[in-house]
């Protein structure tokens, strides 16, 4: 569990995917045409994809689903 404020709101493509029922190349096709702006509403750290919350609840609509990473 992320006890740390600074990461509230800060989920992996997969946290994502599960919380918004999309499949990660959903996502992954989004950043790509521009749905989402790399380094402001996702970031890539490596190999893995983070996406900041309020992004995906501007795009997708906001969920009911808790999120238990946070």
């Amino acid at each position: 569990m992320i006890k740390n404020p600074k990461f509230k709101g800060l989920l992996s493509i997969s946290q994502a995917g599960k919380l918004y029922n999309k499949s990660e190349s959903t996502l992954r096709r989004n950043i790509s045409n521009g749905k989402f702006i790399e380094g402001e509403d996702c970031i890539k750290l490596g190999t893995y994809w983070i996406f900041d919350k309020k992004a995906l609840d501007r795009e997708y609509g906001k969920t009911d689903k808790p999120n238990k990473k946070e």
